[in-house]
Formats: C-alpha cells, structure tokens, sequence
C-alpha cells in the first residue's frame, strides 16, 4: 500500500487537467438547416444552433426564454468551428400503398382521413432531396460560463440512457414498435433524442425479447414483466409509451417512465402522432433534468468531502481522477487522505450533497455506503469501488 501511495503522490505531481465525456461526446455542437452559404443566412443560423445547444446543456426546453435577447446575436463570438455539408432527407411521394402495419405511415394517414382522401392512397414510399446544413461546434467553457452568468444550471456529459418501449394501437392491430421494421420512426425518435442530449435505446425484438414480453405485459403496464425484459440492456431508465391512433380520431399516449425505483406516468395527445413522440420525449428530458441538473441549485456551490473505498491499484486511482475530471458539476476536486484502501477528495460542486450523489449514481462502478454510520455528516458521501 506504501507503494501506492508513492505512486499515487508522484501522479498527482505530474498529472494535468482533462475533461472526458463520459457518454454524450456533442453536447455542444448541433446542425441547422440552412437555405445557402450567405454571411446574412450564417448569422441567423448561428444563433438558432446557440438556442438549440443552450437547449440541450440545460435539458429545458424554453431555457432561452430566460435569456437577454442580446445573447443570441453574440452566437458567432462562441463558435469553435463551423463547417457546410448536404445530407439526404426523405420526402414521402404521391404514389405507393398503405401498409396495414408501417409505423411511419400513421402520420400520414390522419393526415389523409382529415383531409377526406381515400386511406388507399396515402404515402406509403419515401425519396430523398438535398438539404443544405451547418454544423456548428461551440466553446464549452464559454457557454458554462454564459449559464453560470444567468444561474442557470448546466447538465453534464454524464446522462442516462433510456430504453424505449413504443406500444401502439392504430384500430387494425396493436404492436410493439421494431428497430429493423420501422426504420424512419426508430429514425425519427432517434433524432429526437440526440438533439436533447439523451441516449436512447431501442429493444431488439429478437427471440430473447418476445419471450420475456407480450404486446399484453405493455398495454397493461405489468412492470415485473417490463423489469425483466428491460434488463438485458442495462439502461438507467425505461420509458413505456402506450399510443392510440386511430384514423380520423386524435392521437393520444400514455406514457410510464420508471427510474431508481421510481414510476411517473401522464398522458398527452395531439393531431399528429410526432407531436405526440415529441411531447412524451421532452416531458421525460425535463423530468430527468430537474433531477440531474435541478434549476434552483444553478448558482450556489458546496464542498464535499468525497470517501472512495476498495481502491487499491494505482489504474483505480488514475480511473477516480479522470472520472471526478469528467464530471460537469464538479468545479475542482483534490485528494486531501489516503487510508488503508479508502481514497478521501476533496471535491468543489455546483449544487450540493444531493446533486453529486444524483450524478454518481449513473455509474454503477459505485456503491454508496448508505449503512456507514458517518454519514451523519451532511457534507461527506462514501462509496464503495466496484470496479
């Protein structure tokens, strides 16, 4: 141990400060549609991309609401880099028929019931046009430093990944949206999510699957079922989305989102089936945020004396270090004890107690010692190494 604690002091000498997203990788870059290369159209491109970062850092959807005006029109002072590039984009077609079973096409069809068309000639096939985009890379440190101006809380690269589980009743049959049959809608959700910064997956279908769950486990929400179907994929949170919709009739959802034990459910409904997709996905990022990056501790800082125990290789120190480096809430931290195999650090955070715990408990690298009579102590939090 005497070794380590050598190594340990000769790393700290010479190691240096570094950042390493732990999983979203472009939380600060975003791509926007742009009509041509013109400075006139850069410009207004640029601050929409600002909006839509600023959107996805905070994990709140009219965050530049609370924002100056101005701010938006100083977008170009925060760019790191820009670059143009076309990308394909599908536009449905005039021709083709519905499928009894095309997730993609629901959309289309209430579309098609309002407007008093004959269902058999809705979209069914899609082509693709060149759209021009704008790929925007911004200044990280410069936008921390914008929100913490504000007091307005930053979510960090840490997040957690959702498994979505998209049940859907469209009035011929009830079925489970499938990754390698809805293509554009898996497609469409996953756009989504990445412009809020949240991981999504997506269940396979696969044998494993049907035979853990039924179409019928979801609609009734019978969660024991839903556990153990979701754990294979190892996400921190499940989101179930019941859909109904129904040609000419609105189309509504009832969504259940279970995390740490925890189940929150609510309805929405709307004309269109991705407005519906939408609503459901943002009421979850907003509930998620409020946890992970709650609005009333933007602005105020705690430190926190942080206990590790079970390090016992220099690799497990190095690994502490570049993880608390990581970590967005942290501001510093600094190694103050060595005992036995329990690392002790100082850490510096945005927020307080709770919200270093809410962010550690994304990595299951970590146990939290909650029976540690110690724990008395408002300002210390003790964890387990489970490497």
């Amino acid at each position: 141990m005497k070794a380590l604690v050598n190594l340990i002091i000769l790393f700290s000498i010479f190691s240096f400060s570094s950042v390493f997203a732990v999983q979203i990788t472009d939380l600060y870059a975003v791509a926007v549609d742009v009509a041509d290369q013109s400075d006139a159209e850069r410009h207004q491109a640029l601050s929409k991309a600002l909006s839509l970062v600023l959107v996805k850092v905070t994990g709140r959807k009219h965050i530049q609401q609370q924002l100056d005006a101005s701010v938006f029109k100083q977008a170009p002072k925060w760019v790191q880099q820009y670059r143009y590039y076309e990308e394909a984009v599908p536009v449905a077609t005039e021709s083709g028929t519905a499928s009894t079973d095309a997730l993609s096409e629901i959309d289309a069809l209430l579309q098609a019931e309002s407007s008093e068309l004959d269902a058999d000639s809705v979209p069914a096939q899609a082509q693709a046009k060149m759209q021009q985009k704008l790929w925007v890379q911004f200044d990280s440190q410069a936008i921390r430093r914008l929100l913490q101006q504000y007091q307005l809380p930053v979510w960090g690269e840490s997040r957690p990944s959702l498994l979505l589980w998209l049940a859907i009743d469209d009035g011929r049959q009830r079925r489970i949206l499938n990754p390698s049959q809805d293509q554009f809608l898996t497609q469409q959700l996953q756009q989504m999510s990445k412009q809020r910064g949240l991981p999504i997956l997506f269940p396979l279908l696969d044998l494993q699957d049907t035979m853990a769950i039924s179409m019928a486990d979801l609609w009734g929400g019978f969660s024991e079922n839903i556990f153990q179907a979701s754990e294979r994929y190892q996400a921190e949170g499940i989101l179930v989305a019941k859909i109904t919709a129904h040609p000419g009739q609105m189309v509504s959802a009832e969504w259940t989102f279970y995390q740490q034990g925890m189940a929150g459910v609510w309805q929405n409904q709307s004309l269109a089936l991705s407005t519906v997709l939408t609503q459901g996905l943002e009421h979850t990022i907003e509930q998620l945020a409020e946890k992970f990056a709650p609005e009333q501790m933007a602005g105020s800082n705690s430190q926190i004396s942080l206990h590790i125990s079970q390090v016992q290789e220099l690799n497990d120190y190095v690994e502490l270090q570049h993880y608390l480096q990581s970590l967005s809430i942290i501001q510093a931290s600094q190694m103050t004890d060595l005992d036995a195999n329990q690392i002790t650090f100082k850490v510096l955070v945005y927020g307080n107690v709770d919200s270093l715990q809410q962010a550690m408990a994304l990595d299951s690298r970590f146990e939290l010692e909650s029976q540690n009579t110690l724990f008395e102590d408002a300002s210390a939090l003790y964890y387990r190494w489970k490497k």
